[in-house]
């Protein structure tokens, strides 16, 4: 059996209250996208090593929900900083 993790990639500020889609700039913080990504590939190194087989990452645009507008980046990232992880994307435009 093959176990992989879906992950939408919240970003990583509390926005209630501030929910309008699409999230526009004045609710965005490079700072904290770039340490949500970074915190992400730290689980998915932690899941690499107690045997998840891999992840799979989807493309959302403007969502609070996934900074995942562009999973193909974002997933050569990953496989850069893991050692055996399969990726997969899912709705990728």
């Amino acid at each position: 059996m093959k176990v992989f993790t879906f992950d939408f990639v919240p970003y990583g500020k509390d926005l209630t209250g501030r929910l309008k889609y699409p999230v526009g700039r004045e609710n965005y913080e490079p700072e904290v996208a770039a340490k949500t990504y970074e915190n992400h590939v730290e689980q998915f190194q932690l899941m690499e090593e107690v045997g998840f087989d891999g992840v799979c990452l989807n493309e959302h645009h403007g969502s609070p929900y996934s900074l995942d507008n562009s999973p193909n980046v974002f997933l050569a990232y990953v496989a850069a900083n893991t050692k055996r992880m399969r990726l997969a994307m899912a709705g990728n435009l």
